[in-house]
């Protein structure tokens, strides 16, 4: 799991005790240094791999935030061969340079499932030649609408469950889309 940052840590928390529970037998979650003490504490099982320092990316002058950047990547994508499938997202937050390095890092998992969720729908869909077929993108409603405006230049607003479908369907069109919704 590609997620959490130092003010979101529950999200990839609970992205990975889903995988857990679902019967995943080892869970790695690459997340910022700032997160991964809590992740550590909320569960033994998880193994966290801080990748990043936010405090690093904000204060680091143009040089040094290419090579912070390139170092993010250059450890998830070393790490994508023992990876059977990569999840994308949960509480990753909006921090432009986190977002550099998940486009390299999903032009480099072209060959593995991937699962977008959250913060990374929006990445994917400024950048739809990142969703490889083997990419699964979860919006929730919000997101959706997001996603949506994004791809086709103009907002859903409000509609009806057959409109939902078919704003789906062509979405599908262009990329795997789950929609969860209420």
């Amino acid at each position: 799991i590609l997620g959490g940052s130092e003010h979101y840590t529950g999200a990839p928390y609970f992205a990975s005790l889903g995988a857990l529970r679902s019967g995943s037998e080892l869970v790695t979650v690459f997340t910022a240094e700032e997160a991964a003490v809590p992740l550590k504490c909320y569960s033994p099982e998880l193994m966290v791999l801080p990748v990043y320092c936010a405090d690093t990316l904000r204060s680091a002058t143009p040089e040094r935030l290419e090579v912070e950047v390139s170092r993010m990547v250059s450890a998830i994508v070393d790490f994508l061969p023992r990876l059977h499938c990569l999840v994308v997202g949960p509480g990753l937050g909006r921090c432009p340079h986190v977002a550099r390095a998940v486009c390299a890092v999903l032009a480099q998992a072209q060959h593995l499932p991937v699962v977008v969720d959250a913060d990374a729908i929006r990445i994917v869909a400024g950048q739809a030649k990142l969703a490889s077929p083997l990419c699964v993108l979860t919006p929730n409603g919000r997101e959706f609408s997001s996603l949506h405006e994004q791809l086709f230049g103009r907002p859903l607003g409000e509609i009806s469950d057959c409109q939902l479908a078919q704003a789906v369907a062509a979405v599908s069109g262009k990329m795997c889309c789950a929609v969860k919704t209420v």
